[in-house]
């Protein structure tokens, strides 16, 4: 509900879940209700959970040490896997932890899907393996064997409707350090787009400079304008003052830019303040 869904009301809905099962002794839910105040990284900015770094590395800590598998992995990604949290996991080893999440994995989990892909993605897996170290001579050798990998689980987190791990697999498609077929690309980017605001505002852009599609990047701005993200108001607005593409229509341009102004999107309320200044709205 967090994070497949991009609306408010739903994810508020999630995190409630979450902290009833935390107060039942749940690890899991620990972990998660960190990521939730980890910031954009970690979560949709406009969910409206602050950032209480403090606060995330305590509840992700405390996650790890009553066992949480995903506690752990998380806690890795996060710098929050220090020694002590390690010495008091009741896991073996970050290995133990991972196999736990491979194998939820393998069973379908589109989480742990995405984060068997990340452990590959980063170079955590050298703490899985640590012997693999010595049979790459580079960063740049161990990403030509790891992003093959993490491309297949990135992709089964896509097919379970999950998201975070889109920015990490265009970085390995741009790499070149791994082949990702352009119908497949785009397949994915559709399907996440339809998902997800930011990724549509993306999309938007991707079809506007890479596709020669102008009018239909607009489209997407325009929808993610709608579904709540405040670079793409920001981006249509600025289409329909400049009358890119659209006749120029400055009355739709202002309420595109106060969105993105209400959303806290700095150039957004430049804009809006500028309007106003000049005795506009």
């Amino acid at each position: 509900m967090i994070w497949s869904s991009f609306d408010r009301d739903e994810i508020r809905r999630g995190y409630a879940m979450l902290m009833q099962a935390a107060q039942q002794g749940d690890a899991d839910a620990l972990a998660f209700i960190a990521r939730c105040f980890m910031g954009e990284e970690y979560v949709w900015p406009q969910a409206g959970f602050k950032v209480d770094d403090a606060n995330a590395s305590k509840l992700m800590q405390k996650s790890a040490m009553m066992g949480s598998a995903t506690g752990v992995l998380c806690a890795a990604r996060s710098s929050n896997l220090t020694p002590s949290v390690e010495r008091h996991m009741p896991f073996a080893s970050f290995k133990e932890a991972f196999e736990e999440i491979l194998g939820q994995a393998e069973r379908g989990d589109a989480f742990c899907c995405y984060m068997v892909a990340n452990v590959y993605f980063w170079g955590d897996y050298l703490r899985v393996e640590p012997d693999y170290a010595k049979q790459f001579k580079d960063e740049n050798g161990y990403n030509a064997w790891a992003y093959p990998i993490a491309k297949e689980w990135y992709e089964r987190s896509f097919d379970g409707g999950l998201c975070a791990g889109w920015g990490n697999y265009c970085n390995i498609r741009e790499s070149g350090l791994c082949d990702i077929a352009q119908d497949v690309f785009e397949k994915y980017y559709l399907m996440l787009a339809d998902i997800s605001p930011v990724i549509c505002n993306n999309y938007g852009y991707y079809l506007r400079t890479e596709k020669g599609d102008s009018y239909g990047g607009l489209l997407r701005y325009v929808e993610a304008a709608r579904r709540g993200d405040p670079q793409a108001a920001y981006n249509a607005g600025h289409i329909y003052e400049a009358g890119e593409e659209v006749d120029e229509n400055i009355d739709l341009a202002y309420q595109l830019y106060e969105m993105a102004a209400k959303c806290g999107h700095p150039a957004g309320q430049f804009e809006v303040g500028y309007y106003l200044f000049e005795g506009f709205g």
